[in-house]
């Protein structure tokens, strides 16, 4: 038997759907349009999930990172964004290196140990960290950080990443490695026309701005 086919959500659904305040089935129940709309959403949520329920056993309260999480809260909301922005900016850059860099390939091993080479290079910019963390940083570090002499490292690697690209600046490109052996005002000079080129060369390719990493809002 042919599986029936499973539309995406339409733009309204989806705000419908992240809208709603509790997940039960009492909330497409009612007769109202917006009621109608949720109902729509149920019945496809349940095709793609092929279960029966969807809202009712889903769990009434959820946490962030180990903590309630309360709407209201300003820290959290700041938290959330910021999560945002930093696996954002770490997605966009993977992509663009991909665009600029492609991996040509024929051979699936070839190819996977070239992918696997592109992804130990951009893990060096974000030192180590995993993209999926179990804990929130507690202190800026990397390229967030406050002092570019702790930047010094993380931005080595971006520019090992960039210096690879296609009519990338001779000042990013033929510099030797950067060390905490240079000025500040040297590494500053070097800092801005890395993140200048970036962002340039980002809406060139996507046709918007790039999401940027941010400073974690330490309480």
């Amino acid at each position: 038997m042919a599986r029936k086919s499973i539309r995406p959500l339409r733009p309204q659904e989806w705000r419908d759907y992240l809208n709603m305040t509790e997940f039960k089935l009492s909330s497409v129940e009612e007769g109202t349009k917006s009621s109608e709309r949720r109902r729509q959403v149920y019945g496809v949520l349940q095709r793609a999930l092929g279960v029966d329920k969807v809202f009712e056993e889903a769990a009434q309260t959820f946490e962030w990172y180990g903590k309630k999480w309360v709407p209201s809260s300003e820290q959290q909301t700041r938290e959330i964004l910021w999560e945002l922005c930093e696996v954002g900016f770490r997605y966009e850059l993977t992509e663009l290196d991909r665009r600029l860099v492609p991996n040509n390939a024929v051979d699936l091993d070839v190819y996977e140990h070239v992918e696997n080479f592109r992804r130990e290079r951009i893990q060096k910019v974000f030192g180590g960290r995993p993209l999926i963390m179990s804990a929130l940083p507690t202190r800026n570090e990397g390229l967030a950080a406050s002092n570019i002499m702790d930047r010094v490292y993380h931005l080595e690697a971006l520019r090992v990443i960039m210096r690879r690209w296609p009519d990338v600046p001779e000042e990013i490109k033929s510099l030797p490695p950067l060390t905490v052996a240079m000025s500040v005002d040297q590494l500053s000079t070097i800092e801005v026309a890395m993140c200048s080129h970036y962002a340039q060369r980002f809406y060139d390719v996507a046709g918007r701005a790039a999401i940027l990493p941010r400073r974690f809002p330490c309480t």
